[in-house]
């Protein structure tokens, strides 16, 4: 666990959350009743914005994700929406960091991951990321 993660705010991160390539959706939950935070790659560009940047994003809707008792106890969901996703929205380290953080940098438990409209190419990326 990086404690680097406990001093981000919202405030820190104002110019990612507005890109709004991650972030928690109020209200939406997963068929077992668990809180969902959404991402949409096809937002993230990595020439643009650093792979820190987006995984500081991403810890920071975790742990907020958290502060409910039922996600803190029993897990969250996510969901990736793949539209318009190209290898410009690609980078293995960002993918490598990714995947950290959903299997246990930021103390959490990932219940559900769906992805949705991955491209016909997905596999391969896949395979990279298992």
């Amino acid at each position: 666990f990086d404690h680097r993660y406990l001093a981000l705010t919202a405030e820190k991160l104002e110019k990612q959350l507005l890109t709004q390539t991650l972030f928690p959706v109020p209200e939406l939950k997963t068929s077992d009743g668990f809180d969902v935070f959404y991402m949409r790659p096809s937002r993230y560009f990595p020439n643009e914005t650093s792979t820190e940047e987006i995984i500081d994003n991403l810890a920071y809707c975790m742990q907020t994700m958290c502060e409910k008792e039922k996600a803190a106890a029993e897990g969250i969901g996510f969901i990736a929406y793949m539209n318009d996703w190209k290898m410009a929205n690609f980078s293995i380290g960002y993918c490598y960091q990714f995947m950290l953080m959903l299997q246990g940098r930021i103390p959490v438990r990932v219940r559900h991951f769906l992805i949705v409209n991955p491209p016909g190419w997905f596999d391969q990326i896949w395979t990279i990321m298992k």
